[in-house]
Order: structure tokens, then sequence, then C-alpha cells
């Protein structure tokens, strides 16, 4: 009865999933964090919020093994606590992008419920904490911050917000990381890209980056940002492209901030039912779902968990209950009245003929029981390498696209490279000779590219080298710029200024300066010359 039983729910269980394509196509992990408050039921999170659904609209499977699911729905509808991390950049090219970073993150922290909280990791040479924030002690966090002369250390900025919410204990089961940054990433020093692409990837968090774009050079350099946001278990990159994918969409930083909430709140919450379940003898269970949307769209995605992780009702097994029953059958003989001996002749001789049979067929039950144990350790030793080979050819096939994607993005990489330089190349250019006023031979000579900015100073984080001995230079002194007319200078936030024709140009903005004028940086004076 129990294997007809079950024969009957595997046919069910089968046909349930039949209206899933077979060959779903490719698309962002989805499945974020798993927990269980009660044994025997299983919460999922699931990041696809750019779509509508409900319970019949997720089909969860244990394993190979379907389990019901109980309800689903959003983070919004459940009203459940969420933290959000937000790691901005502070460094010297955020200079002009602080405002609509100050609008993003008012506008989250706006549309926090009084159980969410909001945390500001601020990235530059250092990375620091604000600690946990409500919408009330956000808003002067948020003032205060400021753009420096400080490098970015981006990839270790990207792990530091990754482990701050998988370690703190206060963070809640829903969380989100959101990165806003130009995307450079300046030290060079600290950790590689791989290592916070693979970090992103086995967080199960999703990944928000927001790049404030003041000219397309800066959308282009935000495409390796965004990179993050697509590896991520349901993050989005922002702004979103145009409807032909090749420049960004006008997205205010307001605009930004209220679709990552809206996206954060429409996170589906999927509640299975394990009572069912049947234990595997092995380390890690899978979790796979499977959502189908209103329009037809099939997203999958699944996981490894750990068998200490996933707690299933105890449950009596099959083969118990049949050993049970053999048991029972077995002592049924040993139950029965024993009869008294014939006193006749011959009696004794009946006595000893039963005796045989009931000892011959306990030793035939026996036999029985000893091979079935053995056929079914057989069966399940057989199972578990089939098992281990799908699971070793999965693993396999997975590495082979993880690497032709990345051998993909190289290449694309590599011919968006080509294109750049082939297009910078090709712009017009002017030499323009800084001569040091009353010192011999002291000369160097800045050539312009038509519509880019240089950045002059005393080490490697400019452009231009104009001094590596002078140290009343700074890292990044000055900007020079032109726009194939004028020449324009202004300060690059320097520590001693910057004087052109001995006025001081720190807060005056773009300055126009022509041939014979002279321009104060560091400890030298020096006299612009150039063919207009």
């Amino acid at each position: 009865m129990r294997k007809t039983t079950a024969l009957i729910l595997s046919l069910l269980a089968v046909l349930n999933l039949c209206w899933f394509p077979a060959g779903a196509a490719d698309n962002q992990a989805f499945l974020g964090g798993v927990s269980q408050e009660e044994e025997g039921q299983l919460d999922l999170i699931c990041g696809i919020g750019q779509e509508e659904g409900d319970r019949e609209s997720f089909q969860v499977l244990l394993g190979s093994r379907p389990v019901p699911v109980i309800w689903a729905s959003t983070v919004e509808e459940k009203k459940l606590p969420k933290t959000i991390y937000c790691l901005v950049d502070i460094s010297g090219s955020m200079k002009g992008r602080m405002e609509q970073t100050k609008e993003v993150l008012r506008t989250i922290s706006a549309g926090l419920n009084e159980e969410d909280r909001l945390i500001i990791g601020r990235m530059g040479n250092q990375i620091t904490d604000t600690g946990f924030l409500t919408a009330e002690t956000a808003g002067e966090e948020i003032e205060k911050l400021r753009y420096t002369g400080e490098d970015t250390d981006l990839y270790t900025g990207l792990i530091h917000g990754l482990k701050f919410l998988q370690q703190q204990p206060e963070v809640q089961a829903v969380r989100a990381l959101v990165v806003i940054s130009d995307g450079a990433d300046d030290q060079g020093a600290g950790s590689t890209w791989r290592e916070a692409y693979d970090a992103v990837e086995k967080a199960d968090i999703p990944v928000y980056t927001v790049a404030p774009v003041l000219s397309r050079a800066d959308y282009e350099q935000a495409k390796e940002l965004g990179s993050f946001a697509r590896n991520s278990a349901g993050g989005v990159h922002f702004p979103k492209s145009d409807e032909k994918g090749s420049a960004p969409a006008s997205m205010t930083g307001e605009e930004m901030g209220g679709e990552i909430l809206r996206l954060l709140g429409s996170t589906f919450v999927v509640r299975a039912d394990l009572t069912e379940a049947v234990p595997q003898d092995r380390d890690t269970y899978t979790i796979s779902v499977i959502f189908k949307s209103q329009d037809g769209k099939v997203y999958e995605d699944s996981k490894e968990l750990p068998e200490k992780d996933i707690r299933l009702p105890q449950r009596e097994t099959e083969e118990e209950t049949t050993s049970e029953d053999e048991t029972d059958s077995r002592q049924e003989p040993e139950s029965q009245p024993v009869q008294e001996p014939d006193r006749r002749s011959g009696g004794s001789l009946a006595g000893i003929a039963t005796g045989a049979v009931v000892l011959a067929a306990a030793a035939v039950l026996a036999v029985r029981k000893k091979k079935q144990k053995e056929a079914e350790r057989l069966r399940l030793e057989e199972e578990k390498r089939q098992e281990e080979e799908r699971q070793q050819e999965e693993g396999r096939l997975r590495q082979a696209e993880l690497e032709q994607q990345e051998r993909r993005r190289r290449e694309k990489e590599e011919a968006l490279k080509r294109q750049q330089e082939a297009a910078y190349n090709a712009l017009p250019r002017l030499s323009v000779r800084m001569t040091a006023v009353g010192v011999r031979d002291k000369t160097c000579v800045i050539k312009l590219v038509e519509g880019i900015e240089m950045t002059v100073g005393r080490n490697s984080k400019a452009k231009i080298i104009l001094d590596s001995q002078d140290t009343r230079l700074s890292g990044v002194h000055f900007i020079m710029f032109w726009d194939g007319h004028s020449v324009y200078v202004w300060d690059g936030g320097s520590k001693n200024g910057t004087a052109v024709n001995g006025v001081v140009v720190d807060h005056l903005g773009r300055v126009a300066v022509r041939p014979g004028d002279s321009l104060r940086a560091g400890s030298y004076e020096y006299r612009l010359y150039w063919e207009d």
C-alpha cells in the first residue's frame, strides 16, 4: 500500500510540473537567503522584483522531488524588516556627483519602515561604517557626505559590505547592498575584480549598483560596475540603458532610489512544506525554485545547503515498517498455543516435525530479509553514485559556461577598448608648453585632447606629472581642458591652491587662459605658450 501511494504521488508531481518548459531561457540568479523558523517549513527569498506572481507561479524541489508551496508573497505585503548597506564612493573622482548620490540616499532613507535598518559605508582610502541607522537618524549622516581627494578601493569595499550583511547578527533576512560609485578602482593594491565578482556570486545578496553619470565616458566606465549587480541574486544596475542599450536612460537620483526600494519590496518570499520530504543520505541538499511569470517567461535557480541547515520531520521509514511486519509474522507461530503431544503412538514424531517446520520458516524469512537489505543497500549506493556523477557533470558544464561567459566578456571589453582607443587617437590635439618663470630649463609640455579633461599634479594620481620633486604640489593639483577653441584651467582640490595671473581660482570653477598667461601651481609660476 505504501509503495502504491508513493507511486501515485510521484506521478501527480510529474503532471503538476508539466506546464514548465523543459528548456527555460538563461536568466540571472535570483535565489537569495534561505531560513527555517519551524521544522518542516522552509522560507526562500527570491529576487524577481520585476515580475508579478502568486503561489501557483512557483515550484520548489528538494533534490529531484517536488515539495508543496504553502504560500508566496512579497516583502512589502508581509511587511518584513530589511537591512540596506549603502556603500558610497567619496573619492576625488566623485566631484560633481555627490548631490545625485545624496538624492539616492535620501529617497531610500525616506522609504524605510520602522523596523528597517540602513548602514552607510564611506569608501575612500579606508572604509568606515556609520552603524545601524533609522529613517530619523540617517538624514544627518547623509548631509555630512563630502567628496575628498582620496583614492577608491572599490573591490575591497564590495567585499566589506557583503561580509557586514553576512556576519552582523542584527542584519535581517531581507538584505541588500547598494553601491554608489563612478566605477573606478583607483588604488589597485587591494582586492581584485575577480575576488569581488566571486564574492558577489557566493553571497546570495542582491547588489544594486548606481553610477552618477555626467558624460558618455562615465556611462562606459560604469558598465564594469554593473557587472556586479548582474552577477548577484536579483540585483540591478542604474541608470538603466535607453531603448537601444547604447546610452544611459535619463534618471534622477530620486528615481533610482525609488526603483531600488520598489524592487526590494517586491522581492518574493516563498514558504515550502517539507513535512513529506524524504531524508537523503548526503552532506548537502539541493534546493531548486522555478518561477513562471504571467507572460510565460520562466526563471530557474538552485543552491546547495548543508544537511545540518535542513530540519526534516521525523518519519517512519518503509524499511522499518517492513522489518516490524516481518518480525510480527516471524513471531506468529510462537504465539500459537502449544499442542499437547499425541499420547498415542507417533505423537512425539508429529511434535518434532512441527518444530522443524517453524525453524525452517524462520530461516527462510531471515534469508529473505538479508537479501532485501542487501538489495536496498546496493540500490542506495547506485543512486548516490548516479547523483554524484550528475552533479559532477553539472559542475563541469557550469564551469565551461562560466569560462565561456568570461571569455566573451573579455573579448567584448577588448573590442570596446580598441574602439575607444581608436576614437581617442582620432581626436584633435593641442600642445601647451609650461615654462617656469625665472628657472632655467624647467619646461613641461602638456598634450591636450579635444574634449578630454587632463589632470596635472605631482604623482601617478594625475595623468600628467608636472614635478615629482615639488612637495607643494598635490597628487592632482589642477585640471586643464581644451574644447577645440579655448583652454581652461581649474583647481583639482589641491592643498596649496592654484592661481592664474596672480589670482587664486580655487573657488572660481573653470577659468579661460590665453598664450602668455601665468599659472602658479606648487613652488613655481609657469608661463603658458601654444599656437591658436
